[in-house]
């Protein structure tokens, strides 16, 4: 997306960026937790998750890598704080790639972005344990004949085991 919206210069790629650490500012400020429910059944974090992406893979209009671009970096570090405002669930993990996209930043060169990627996939870890946690505690609560399709099972045991490999890097 930056690399379309930047046919126009660098100076369209420099406003692309503003106007996304902005956006991502605002939510990062946001305090109402209805607020930020909203958003994310508004289908926020696909579109955060995609800025963080194309902000990670530094494309600028030609192309080639800019790592070092301090936009950028303050663009990720900005997306990150957002991310980590908004109410990210198991179901939100589920949908699209955004874990996989924040524990790919934890070997990012800048060591701020490092810590907050870590410290993000933390948090979204003990979240998804405590909801299933609950979970698990709702089912044997209510009716032992309930039980969750084999399908619904298999996901939520893939999702436990790549919470385990991204807690071994």
């Amino acid at each position: 997306m930056i690399q379309e919206q930047s046919e126009g210069g660098s100076s369209k790629i420099t406003n692309v960026i503003a106007h996304r650490i902005l956006l991502a500012s605002i939510i990062s400020s946001t305090e109402k937790e209805d607020c930020l429910n909203h958003l994310v059944h508004l289908g926020s974090i696909p579109i955060l998750d995609d800025w963080l992406q194309e902000a990670h893979k530094g494309k600028l209009g030609d192309g080639s890598p800019k790592e070092s671009d301090k936009g950028l970096e303050d663009l990720l570090l900005t997306l990150l704080r957002a991310l980590d405002k908004l109410p990210v669930d198991l179901d939100a993990l589920k949908t699209c790639l955004v874990g996989k996209s924040v524990n790919n930043l934890k070997s990012y060169k800048n060591t701020e972005i490092q810590k907050k990627a870590r410290k993000l996939v933390d948090t979204w870890k003990k979240r998804v344990e405590s909801e299933m946690n609950s979970s698990d505690e709702g089912k044997s609560g209510l009716n032992t004949t309930t039980t969750w399709s084999s399908k619904a099972a298999n996901e939520t045991q893939n999702i436990k085991g790549r919470l385990a490999k991204t807690n071994a890097t």
